[in-house]
């Protein structure tokens, strides 16, 4: 079945609607009979192929399209849902950042979502378009449904759902939409630079339950001395664990043996050795994942090969992600331990030089921690240099507003979850005072920005009603004093 995008969004009565949002509650069962009408909502969006076609740094940018014409159209399209539906809306003239609102109070409550995706994989590998909305056995199929069109999809339905409760706002509601989550968020660097940013915000951009702290990202590279035997360049991406590791030397028959004795998988490939090992994000290599470039290093160590590079890769990262021979015991009772992910390493006679990401704790003392960190670098004779930063998330799980979302999801689903903390870097950090939260249940799996992108109609439906009840209960609350501070 592939669903009309042109299907107009239908309009509903107040009556008999009130303000409940328990698992048999008036308001879920609103919610649960818009679930065709939501499809066909989220189908007008993914029908645009809203990957960026234009990067910019230049926030006061003239462009209306900074990011190409397709996310644009998209942004257009959402607001005309929400004008059918009867809300305000607001669009940036120069197209980073739109908003839609419901309620005049005078603090604001934010959602915090986006409508670019990822460019997907060959569409050879998608059993149905990309960008048409394919619904197989209540799976809704398309680029965008799971990162994050529907989620934007949910939280929509929940201001129309409050909007028919005809429930008194105490504080006005803001959905906003930005353009850049998969880039550098300078659609959220316009927004803070021309708009107020709201007391509390919420992204649904993540998993239930809310997410009350997110660790620091440091990304740094080590530079080191230079090889007149040995040449590598491995590695990919800094925020995921190499899955590959490529030797082209002459020594592979002997690298292979030593890699079958090590009980390490391997293959050749273009006249070159290729350790395998398993891709995961770095926010979870402390746990899953297994890092080739490390297997690598050992091997080469192993048939005679010396080098500082190799020894640090495989004896001071080595199978730690905590790295403690390295840093000792870096750790927080909020956050947990220091992960370290080593992401490239290149090696050659101009020189070495290796790429890390490291999570650190969101209450370490991060000058002394940098510190520390070249100190201990310096000593083994590399050179530190600084790739990027970007502070910790940090709200209170005793804040009132966090609580207010866990009661939420307790209430629409009966479940009680507690508030979580995560090694991610979500697009929630773009805003202050914003938190993770939904759109999905922990158990779903995730399937973006991979081919044949999918979401449950009724993970839709679920988290709409959960959003809905967050948005209610917000309301009870002074939000002034509902958050506590963000580092």
């Amino acid at each position: 079945m592939v669903v009309n995008e042109q299907q107009s969004v239908r309009t509903w009565s107040t009556h008999g609607l009130h303000h409940d949002f328990s698992i048999n509650g008036a308001c879920s069962h609103w919610v649960d009979a818009q679930a065709e009408t939501m499809a066909a909502a989220l189908a007008r969006l993914v029908s645009h192929p809203s990957h960026s076609s234009l990067v910019t740094t230049d926030q006061e940018s003239k462009s209306e399209a900074p990011f190409g014409q397709a996310i644009i159209d998209c942004l257009d399209e959402a607001l005309g849902l929400a004008r059918q539906f009867g809300f305000r809306t607001y669009k940036d003239p120069a197209g980073f950042y739109a908003h839609i609102e419901l309620g005049s109070g005078s603090e604001v409550v934010g959602i915090l979502c986006h409508l670019d995706v990822h460019k997907p994989d060959d569409s050879a590998h998608w059993f149905s378009s990309p960008f048409q909305l394919n619904v197989r056995n209540g799976l809704l199929y398309g680029c965008g449904t799971q990162q994050s069109k529907g989620p934007f999809i949910a939280a929509l339905f929940a201001l129309k759902a409050l909007q028919e409760s005809a429930q008194p706002l105490r504080h006005t509601i803001r959905l906003i939409i930005g353009t850049d989550a998969h880039q550098q968020w300078s659609c959220m660097g316009r927004y803070l630079a021309h708009e107020a940013a709201p007391s509390f915000s919420f992204s649904p951009t993540s998993r239930f339950p809310v997410v009350y702290a997110e660790k620091r990202l440091l990304q740094v590279s080590l530079h080191g001395p230079a090889s007149t035997d040995l040449t590598l360049a491995c590695g990919g991406a800094l925020d995921c664990v190499p899955d590959r590791a490529r030797y082209s030397g002459k020594k592979q028959k002997l690298l292979q043996k030593k890699l079958d004795a090590l009980g390490y998988l391997w293959l050749e490939e273009a006249g070159s050795t290729v350790v395998l090992g398993q891709t995961a994000s770095a926010a979870c290599c402390d746990h899953q994942g297994v890092n080739a470039i490390v297997r690598l290093c050992r091997g080469l160590q192993a048939i005679g090969y010396q080098h500082q590079a190799l020894g640090f890769c495989s004896l001071v990262v080595g199978e730690d992600p905590h790295v403690r021979a390295l840093l000792g015991d870096v750790e927080d009772e909020c956050s947990g331990k220091l992960t370290l992910n080593l992401a490239q390493l290149r090696i050659d006679k101009q020189g070495s030089r290796i790429d890390l990401d490291l999570r650190v704790p969101v209450h370490v003392d991060f000058e002394l921690f940098q510190q520390t960190l070249r100190q201990a670098v310096s000593r083994l004779g590399w050179r530190y240099q600084e790739l990027g930063h970007v502070p910790p998330l940090y709200v209170p799980a005793t804040s009132p507003a966090v609580i207010q979302l866990s009661q939420a999801y307790q209430e629409v689903t009966g479940e009680q979850r507690m508030p979580t903390v995560s090694s991610a870097v979500s697009y929630a950090r773009s805003l202050p005072n914003c938190v993770p939260f939904g759109a999905f249940l922990s158990e779903y799996p995730e399937a973006a920005p991979q081919a044949n992108e999918h979401v449950a109609l009724d993970e839709l439906l679920q988290a709409s009603k959960i959003f809905a009840c967050a948005l209610s209960r917000l309301q009870q609350i002074p939000l002034g004093i509902a958050v506590g501070r963000q580092s």
